[in-house]
């Protein structure tokens, strides 16, 4: 699941690893990014006033990695993030709070996505071969970090 919000972008997924203790794996290309989702789980407060998520797991690098930055978390950390981020919207236009919120190169790559997802509403011209004229920009976008180039069928619009 990608979650993308006014203060950061994250990638979370259940890895093998995770599956026996009940977690996730939570991935940010940037620092800031994982710290600001740790301190929103750790300044959240339960019903009587205490802070539940006190979680010592460690952040690890690797800078060879798609996502640079990775943390191992109980599932309730993500459900708690994702509350708090629902919990905070003010804003009419996502892209604009980035922006407001001094994330100039989250904004960029937003409207990236945001230009790129705007296909599926289209109705797009096809090729001969049934694919759309824009596959191979699609394409290149499909990375997985960690088993390489999506194949065309699980891409292809």
């Amino acid at each position: 699941m990608w979650i993308m919000t006014n203060e950061g972008f994250l990638s979370i997924v259940e890895k093998p690893w995770d599956r026996p203790y009940g977690t996730l794996t939570v991935r940010a290309r940037t620092i800031e990014d994982i710290d600001f989702f740790l301190a929103v789980c750790q300044e959240r407060r339960d019903a009587d006033g205490r802070r539940p998520f006190q979680f010592g797991g460690r952040i690890e690098e690797d800078p060879a990695a798609d996502y640079r930055f990775r943390i191992q978390v109980p599932r309730a950390y993500v459900r708690a993030y994702v509350d708090e981020m629902i919990v905070g919207i003010d804003y009419d236009n996502f892209k604009n709070s980035v922006k407001n919120h001094g994330h100039h190169k989250h904004a960029v790559a937003y409207s990236g996505v945001w230009s790129v997802l705007r296909h599926l509403q289209e109705d797009e011209e096809e090729h001969d071969d049934g694919q759309p004229d824009d596959l191979q920009e699609h394409q290149d976008f499909a990375q997985d970090d960690d088993y390489g180039p999506a194949p065309a069928e699980e891409i292809a619009l």
